[in-house]
């Protein structure tokens, strides 16, 4: 799949106008008093394009684009994107998925148009005077710290100097054509330290370029070699040059046979590293938790490593109650609303985000250890 700069720009403009239409739909007049199945209707347009995004590309059906597929408006994607729109008491919710769905297919539709228009000259990616990512109308800053690092990996994993303002603004606008909101919200860079200084952390499972949190731990220590910067991410054909090992979603269903993210967690196992604390902080799509768990399982089975997972309080789903009742947990806690908190790093600078629902952190292991998880485990988080 190519991600040239013009297709990203041109899919934004499509997600964009996804968002700003289908707003129209649910609100026509713009009152205030809708502006809550406004917000809902966002969520649910994020959670829709992460569902989008994950669909594995098959040799039955090949997918050209990223983050859009060609997909009949009876598949579960759409349905999903219906019902979740009706339980939040959006009436128009056969008239958002009409509009969502001819946008997609209009794009891909016109696809080759996009992937063969060239760039160049003022076309070109560049970094402005005040540090923001700019190409054509895009414009996006990143705190300092995040910037520093996503040029010092990308040239560690071999790109040129010249090319290095094109890679990040061309995974920068793909992750924008997520409508990026809570989905995107990472866990507390405090934490994560903790867990990385008592523990030894080898992978983040589910993270992007902007919101891992391995990445800021090398630069906090200021280390040089870059090459342990390892995280599961959505694009690994943006992402790679940035430490990404691959999309987890999409490797699921070959567990254990040549799968990279199999791979990469078994050089996690004791008898290999002394890096085997793995943290997975995934979308709260119930679907993909569901798949999460059930592969978290299969690892467990196999391999001698320790696994953090971070899930909302949903009590009635499959991936709650097998966690809660796994033979490999060996702690877990839920955290109440305004205990804890997330932070959004996609910003000019990070920002603290106070939680206002439950959510619940599972502890699995296979390794025998004097000093049992407690409560020790939250310091940082809350």
């Amino acid at each position: 799949m190519t991600h040239i700069l013009s297709v990203e720009y041109a899919r934004l403009g499509v997600v964009k106008n996804i968002e700003f239409r289908t707003t129209k739909i649910v609100n026509p007049e713009g009152a205030k008093s809708m502006n809550y199945k406004v917000y809902e209707l966002k969520n649910i347009l994020e959670r829709f394009l992460i569902r989008l995004a994950n669909l594995p590309s098959s040799t039955s059906a090949p997918r050209p684009d990223s983050v859009f597929a060609v997909i009949p408006e009876d598949h579960i994607i759409y349905r999903n994107l219906v019902r979740e729109l009706k339980e939040k008491g959006i009436q128009k919710a056969i008239a958002v998925r009409n509009y969502v769905k001819k946008s997609v297919d209009g794009f891909l539709q016109n696809y080759k148009q996009h992937s063969t228009s060239g760039i160049g000259g003022a076309d070109v990616a560049h970094r402005n005077a005040r540090g923001a990512f700019v190409y054509k109308k895009f414009i996006k800053f990143l705190p300092t710290s995040r910037a520093r690092i996503l040029s010092a990996t990308a040239k560690h994993h071999g790109v040129a100097e010249r090319d290095v303002d094109q890679v990040i603004t061309t995974m920068l606008i793909r992750y924008d054509c997520l409508l990026p909101r809570g989905q995107q919200w990472n866990i507390p860079f405090e934490w994560y330290k903790n867990m990385e200084d008592k523990y030894g952390i080898g992978i983040e499972l589910f993270a992007s370029p902007i919101n891992n949190q391995i990445a800021l731990v090398y630069d906090y220590y200021d280390i040089e070699d870059l090459s342990g910067i390892k995280y599961g991410s959505l694009f690994p054909d943006t992402d790679a040059v940035f430490g990404s090992i691959g999309n987890v979603i999409t490797n699921l269903e070959n567990v254990t046979g040549t799968n990279v993210i199999f791979e990469q967690v078994a050089a996690c196992d004791v008898s290999v590293s002394d890096k085997n604390l793995i943290i997975a902080n995934p979308p709260y799509v119930e679907e993909l938790m569901d798949g999460l768990v059930d592969v978290i399982h299969e690892w467990m089975s196999r391999l001698k490593i320790t696994i953090i997972l971070n899930v909302p309080e949903w009590t009635d789903a499959k991936f709650y109650s097998k966690s809660l009742n796994s033979p490999y947990l060996v702690y877990d806690k839920t955290l109440m609303p305004g205990t804890y908190h997330y932070e959004n790093s996609s910003g000019k600078s990070k920002k603290v985000i106070p939680a206002k629902f439950k959510t619940h952190l599972f502890v699995f292991s296979t390794i025998v250890t004097e000093n049992p998880w407690n409560d020790d485990v939250l310091t940082g988080y809350v």
